[in-house]
């Protein structure tokens, strides 16, 4: 198997995913983003062009663009219009699995999800494509992280939990039990959503 993949992006998030193929063993060909990033030594491809150039018919890739809820939206968008882009080039995403995860034997990671260091996911867990599960969140059973999501660092999914396409669950929130946060809606850093969040929506911590 080829172990080499692209990282995309050069920012914070993308040094926790290089963090996560190093853990698992894979290496990185380089990385592209709009300028050089200092991201240990590993080789500048350029901006996303000139990948598009370099490996016509694609590669391997793992998705260094995290976002921030702005302006009323989920803040999600980028990096769900990235992630398109290169798929829609050939590219494939392997999920990546962080230092110190703990995962049911039954947790479903699709393309391009991302579990980083320390998060715990419980038994009939499914993390979309292009979803995030961040630093020490804990998922339990029967939730499901749909795509292009994210889940911050320190969030907690009680069970039977839906997290839309696109929706955004700050550090420290929390999500009861049976709980569904609608499409590209936001839970807030350290807010308790109690009641379905329909698409689009916001709770704020109150």
């Amino acid at each position: 198997m080829n172990r080499s993949v692209l990282l995309i992006g050069g920012g914070g998030h993308a040094r926790v995913v290089l963090d996560g193929l190093l853990a698992m063993g894979r290496f990185c060909l380089g990385v592209t983003a709009r300028e050089a990033p200092d991201l240990a030594d590993l080789s500048y491809i350029g901006d996303d062009e000139a990948a598009f150039h370099r490996f016509p018919k694609g590669v391997e890739a793992a998705l260094g663009v995290g976002g921030t809820p702005r302006q009323g939206a989920s803040g999600t968008a980028l990096r769900r219009r990235v992630y398109d882009q290169y798929v829609e080039r050939g590219f494939h995403f392997p999920p990546v699995i962080g230092r110190g995860v703990i995962m049911a034997p039954d947790v479903v990671l699709e393309d391009g999800a991302q579990v980083i260091a320390g998060a715990i996911l419980q038994p009939n867990v499914r993390v979309a494509a292009n979803a995030i599960v961040n630093t020490g969140a804990r998922v339990d059973h029967d939730t499901v992280v749909d795509r292009h999501a994210m889940v911050a660092p320190g969030a907690v999914l009680c069970g039977g939990v839906e997290i839309g396409v696109g929706a955004y669950i700050g550090a420290g929130a929390t999500v009861l039990q049976g709980i569904r946060i609608g499409a590209d809606a936001v839970v807030a850093a350290g807010a308790v959503a109690t009641v379905d969040v329909p698409d689009g929506g916001y709770v704020s911590r109150r």
